[in-house]
């Protein structure tokens, strides 16, 4: 079974609980509420609005037509990523006041959102962009806003892992990619981030679902800025940072640089550059 295909059939079944969450409340004598179907994707891309690197290095990060990203440490060594994996365990909307909820399967309502709990397996760099939601029902109203929640990835020996995803066990997102220094032009990059955490993804104007039509929303990651404030190139200059045997880089839980954890500074550029907007892209 193709990962895109698995995932949708994550996607459908929530989409089912969901359907008589929202349709299912009745009792005020006026029906059921009308409902529009959302799809929502997620992705890492270049910011647009991103600074121009040095003479001879093009776009501080540039998304390539081969499913790669490249993004730039302090030094501007760029860094070429073909797959960023994650695991998502939650997908949180918030609701607009007013509209209808009710608890069903995978859906829990709050005061305020909707959560939609279950495993899914996302390459952020895939295309067309994974989905996260597939035709979820929701009332109609204007949203502002959604929280996806990272956790790190456990095997509980049921098979249901898909085999690319093997190497994210005991984490939560990792990246892969190739990065040039002393020399060597494709050094392999495995960055291993341990979050169990949310990141939001807010639109202050609101997406409005206005019909019972379909909608494609997106969660885009600013993956510009991931690496640029990390000073990776200085430390492996003065051997705070050591490489593999082979050559390779690994960063993970366990490397600072500069006195400070990588991770702890990756995270904070992942949390901080996010974008909710409609998708014109898959």
């Amino acid at each position: 079974m193709k990962i895109k295909t698995l995932f949708v059939k994550i996607g459908l079944s929530a989409s089912m609980g969901a359907l008589c969450l929202i349709a299912c409340t009745g009792g005020t004598g006026e029906g059921n509420p009308e409902l529009g179907s959302l799809s929502v994707s997620l992705r890492a891309q270049a910011d647009r609005t991103a600074p121009k690197a040095s003479a001879g290095l093009g776009a501080l990060a540039k998304a390539a037509a081969s499913d790669t990203l490249q993004m730039f440490d302090e030094g501007m060594t760029p860094y070429t990523i073909q797959h960023i994996y994650t695991h998502i365990d939650q997908v949180e909307i918030e609701r607009p006041k007013g509209t209808n909820c009710r608890n069903a399967d995978s859906v829990q309502c709050t005061d305020s959102t909707i959560l939609v709990s279950g495993s899914r397996y996302i390459d952020l760099l895939e295309k067309p962009s994974p989905i996260i939601l597939n035709d979820f029902p929701l009332p109609l109203g204007v949203y502002t806003g959604m929280k996806v929640r990272f956790s790190k990835l456990v095997d509980h020996g049921d098979g249901k892992i898909p085999g690319p995803y093997d190497p994210l066990i005991g984490h939560s997102i990792l990246m892969k990619g190739t990065f040039p220094y002393n020399g060597v032009p494709n050094r392999d990059l495995t960055i291993y981030l341990d979050i169990e955490d949310a990141f939001a993804f807010e639109n202050a104007a609101g997406l409005a679902i206005k019909t019972d039509s379909s909608y494609n929303w997106a969660g885009i990651f600013l993956a510009s800025h991931w690496l640029s404030n990390l000073e990776i190139t200085e430390c492996l200059n003065e051997n705070r940072i050591a490489l593999q045997p082979d050559g390779s880089l690994i960063i993970d839980s366990g490397t600072s640089c500069n006195e400070k954890e990588i991770e702890d500074s990756i995270v904070e550029n992942v949390r901080h550059y996010t974008s909710f907007e409609t998708d014109d892209v898959r």
